[in-house]
């Protein structure tokens, strides 16, 4: 099952930027379910029940005559806000682990009693996504999507990130970039610019788009420095070999790999292999990888795929 963008981006031109990050149609919504009121019983004397939903959604600007009737009915005051102190924990949360590549400890029933349905769908969906749940992320999607217009700017960027990992997954780089781009950069955690620029330079390895990863990995390295994600250098290291192994000759490649002995050795055993495919010697690569079938993963029998069909060594494919 692949993710299907079309509602997505239609909901996202759609969008309203000026959206406050507590709209009033969130606050009258919770309310209302609150003292357990229905759509009519709410909007009776005042506005259609049409006018009201879409209130509630944040999907129009709202009338200040009928705001005002409404705050009297539900008691909200000027400055009434919501307190969102959990919703705000859970996000940062939720922002570390996606750039850390780790699971999220969170009570989903909690998540559920967060009042604005834009902040609970998004953090619902942070879970699963970062979780490998994939019925229930497909599931959620749609829901998220449908509030794709109450989303400030900074929440509308994190479901795009959380989008353009499933994207990763599916191997679909070219419309991972594309959905990347709506991100305004402006106003936004340092931590979602810095998971946006991770994954162009991912991306950029595995479709050898050599301008796109030079460009972003003095940034990338840059912002890491700064924010203290040392852990994460080495990753940046990694993906920087994986990159080199496809264009680099052999002999400058085994020099490169010896300067770098913060490596795990597996590591360098997998990119040694990745450089030897790419410079036309399928025999290492076969012999790298025939006494360790037991043990290797999916990258390893994609390479070693690769280095037998290239050789026409059909009996060995089977």
């Amino acid at each position: 099952m692949k993710l299907n963008l079309i509602r997505f981006k239609v909901a996202a031109r759609k969008r309203n930027d000026k959206k406050e990050n507590l709209p009033i149609g969130s606050a009258i919504k919770f309310k209302r379910r609150q003292l357990h009121m229905t759509l009519e019983e709410a909007a009776k004397d005042i506005c259609s029940i049409s006018y009201l939903s879409k209130l509630e959604n944040n999907i129009i600007v709202p009338n200040d005559l009928f705001v005002d009737q409404l705050r009297q009915r539900f008691y909200i005051d000027e400055d009434d806000e919501i307190d969102d102190t959990y919703y705000q924990t859970v996000k940062k949360q939720l922002l570390v682990a996606m750039l850390n590549d780790q699971k999220i400890n969170v009570n989903l029933v909690d998540i559920a009693q967060i009042p604005a349905d834009y902040q609970t769908l998004l953090l619902q969906f942070g879970v699963y996504v970062l979780h490998h749940k994939t019925k229930e992320i497909y599931e959620t999607y749609q829901k998220v999507t449908s509030v794709v217009s109450s989303m400030p700017d900074e929440e509308f960027a994190i479901l795009i990130c959380l989008i353009s990992r499933i994207l990763y997954d599916e191997a679909r780089y070219q419309e991972m970039n594309e959905i990347l781009a709506m991100i305004n950069m402006e106003n936004i955690d340092d931590i979602i610019k810095l998971y946006r620029d991770r994954m162009i330079l991912i991306t950029a390895v595995h479709t050898d788009n050599t301008a796109a990863f030079h460009m972003n990995y003095p940034k990338y390295q840059r912002q890491l420095l700064y924010l203290g994600y040392y852990k994460q250098i080495n990753e940046l290291r990694q993906q920087m070999l994986i990159y080199l192994a496809g264009i680099t000759n052999i002999n400058d490649y085994q020099v490169l790999l010896n300067q770098n002995r913060r490596i795990p050795a597996k590591f360098k055993y997998f990119v040694k292999s990745i450089n030897y495919l790419a410079n036309g010697e399928y025999a290492h690569v076969i012999k790298q990888t025939h006494d360790q079938l037991d043990r290797l993963d999916n990258k390893w029998y994609i390479i070693r795929l690769i280095a037998l069909d290239a050789t026409g060594d059909k009996k060995a494919l089977v």
